[in-house]
């Protein structure tokens, strides 16, 4: 099993690393739907008075519902008319965290799946190291 250890370790590796890269295969599928309602709370939630208010959503949301058919994005005009009514339920925080997202829809989405990727990734790693894993258990995991 000794000598099997390294070619074990080479192919989980690959594994690792070519399922990781597939992930990124799926970004442009995604219109990015939750995302979206956070984004536009993130950009909002300091502008607008009553937040949280059934009609502050709904009037937010077919702003935001317009200004998707002026842009280019397919993407941003597809999830604009699915989310026409804002679900603002999360905390200021949150939102807060959102509010460094604000340019472009398509980028800022693409960041964000980015830098959940990143989250994924070293939570594996958080993990394996919490349980001293060794790294042929942590590429299994």
């Amino acid at each position: 099993m000794r000598a099997l250890r390294p070619g074990i370790l080479a192919v989980l590796a690959i594994a690792a690393i070519v399922g990781t890269i597939r992930i990124t295969y799926q970004w442009p599928l995604s219109a990015g739907i939750d995302f979206y309602q956070f984004w536009v709370g993130g950009q909002e939630a300091g502008r607008v008075d009553d937040f949280y208010s059934p009609a502050t959503r709904v009037h937010v949301g077919e702003q935001y519902v317009q200004r998707a058919h002026a842009e280019t994005s397919p993407r941003l005009r597809a999830v604009a008319e699915f989310r026409r009514d804002m679900e603002w339920f999360s905390t200021p925080l949150q939102y807060s965290f959102f509010s460094i997202f604000g340019g472009r829809y398509d980028n800022d989405l693409s960041l964000f799946q980015f830098l959940c990727l990143i989250a994924f990734v070293a939570g594996f790693a958080i993990l394996a190291f919490a349980l001293r894993l060794d790294w042929l258990r942590a590429l299994l995991l």
